[in-house]
């Protein structure tokens, strides 16, 4: 089962960490915070206010992320609270909400997480 979120860029912000920003975005029910390495993924994929954005993340691996996505990766959900999952990506975060329905995957579940600017 996927989780598919639409969304703006309404906010990126620094981190403690060197390169890492978190990017807020706003979206129906919602809002959702991703750390991504904006300086590493510079000049190929490039964020901004305002953008609207495409999260999508699922349990199978999309054999064609490098056409249907700008970042790709895989991380573990470690924990699911207060209609949130959480999410480890090599260390960078996800906070991604989810309705009230609940969340299609479990605690300790691989994965895959797309990002697309629209």
């Amino acid at each position: 089962m996927d989780l598919a979120i639409r969304g703006k860029v309404a906010e990126i912000r620094d981190t403690q960490w060197r390169g890492i920003k978190r990017i807020v975005v706003e979206h129906e029910g919602g809002e959702s915070l991703l750390e991504l390495p904006l300086d590493r993924l510079s000049p190929y994929v490039t964020l901004n206010v305002g953008d609207d954005i495409e999260l999508s993340i699922s349990l199978e691996k999309d054999e064609n992320y490098r056409s249907n996505w700008d970042v790709y990766m895989w991380g573990v959900v470690y924990s699911y609270r207060d209609e949130r999952i959480y999410i480890s990506v090599g260390g960078l975060i996800m906070s991604v909400y989810v309705p009230k329905d609940g969340a299609p995957f479990s605690i300790g579940s691989k994965v895959y997480v797309g990002v697309k600017k629209r």
